[in-house]
């Protein structure tokens, strides 16, 4: 049986508490999550969400993290959002299930895994 791990843009959250941890703690989570892998996953593609700039300016925080499940390839199998604004989580989604990356090796075997994403939102550029 392989271990899954849970990663936020790269640092191992399993046992935080909700309140922010230290960065002494961060740090420390972030070596043992990479201690874990001979080879995290890595996103080589990354679409940008696209929502109204009304919808924006109504939504309370403009970054959604969501989880998503990673086959042995690399494949996005699934995607629930875990914090952010709910007005937000729809779009969040549908992008990060365009995303790539690369498959996760523990030990010499690609993994799947469940890792977290930030998902952050811009207000539309008019040229």
């Amino acid at each position: 049986m392989r271990v899954v791990l849970l990663l936020v843009a790269g640092i191992l959250t399993a046992g935080l508490a909700s309140a922010p941890p230290s960065s002494t703690t961060v740090d420390s989570l972030r070596a043992s999550a990479m201690r874990a892998f001979a080879q995290p996953p890595m996103a080589t593609k990354i679409v940008e969400p696209v929502v109204s700039d009304s919808l924006l300016a109504a939504a309370s925080d403009t970054v959604v993290l969501v989880q998503v499940a990673l086959d042995e390839s690399g494949k996005v199998t699934g995607t629930v959002p875990v914090r952010g604004d709910t007005l937000l989580f729809p779009a969040a989604e549908q992008a990060v299930r365009l995303w790539e990356f690369t498959p996760a090796i523990m030990d010499t075997a690609p993994v799947a895994v469940r890792i977290v994403v930030p998902v952050r939102f811009y207000p539309s550029r008019s040229n």
